[in-house]
């Protein structure tokens, strides 16, 4: 329940280890009994970045968001798309989506996401030999330009940016693409 509470979250052991009373060592257990089980995966840090102000732990997400809801205790549609989890159910449906998606494919893709102590962060980041994909995932149908900013301030040639929510595609630039979620997602993977 602290891990369904805590999807799209950047994993803290020790706080969860406080919160039950046992050691970190277990709590790395029990973590990686969930992700051998496929009920939760950790999505890595961006490391091609050096800086010493990036978060470094991975974030929690749960391939199921049935599950994130039934451990929530979130029973209607109301809670789930107005209530204070939306936004990361949200996140968290795009991002297992996308993680489902790339664990397929032959050939290897680097999947990870960037963030600063104190500022910037990107969603997702997905990387192979040559190209570099930045995803914003914003639970909303109303585009704002600072939804993109972070994508913007990080960017660098070469680089695609996606900024997925639940609004209309609209044009942007040639390197930063809106679009709805619906649009983003394979086929095989729409609601």
């Amino acid at each position: 329940m602290l891990l369904a509470a805590s999807v799209g979250s950047v994993l803290n052991m020790s706080r969860f280890a406080n919160d039950l009373g046992v050691a970190v060592s277990t709590i790395k257990k029990w973590i990686s009994v969930l992700e051998a089980s496929y009920i939760i995966f950790l999505l890595p840090s961006y490391t091609q970045n050096r800086r010493k102000n990036i978060v470094k732990s991975p974030k929690i997400y749960f391939y199921d968001n049935g599950l994130v809801t039934y451990l929530c205790g979130i029973s209607t549609r109301e809670l789930f798309e107005r209530g204070p989890m939306a936004g990361a159910l949200f996140e968290n449906y795009i991002i297992a989506e996308v993680w489902k998606e790339m664990i397929n494919l032959p050939r290897p893709h680097v999947l990870s996401f960037y963030k600063q102590q104190r500022g910037l962060e990107i969603d997702l980041i997905i990387e192979d030999h040559s190209s570099r994909q930045l995803i914003e995932v914003k639970n909303s149908a109303t585009f704002r330009k600072k939804m993109i900013e972070p994508m913007e301030q990080f960017m660098e040639k070469g680089d695609q940016g996606f900024l997925v929510y639940q609004g209309d595609d609209l044009p942007y630039v040639d390197e930063i693409k809106i679009v709805n979620y619906k649009h983003f997602l394979p086929k095989s993977h729409k609601p």
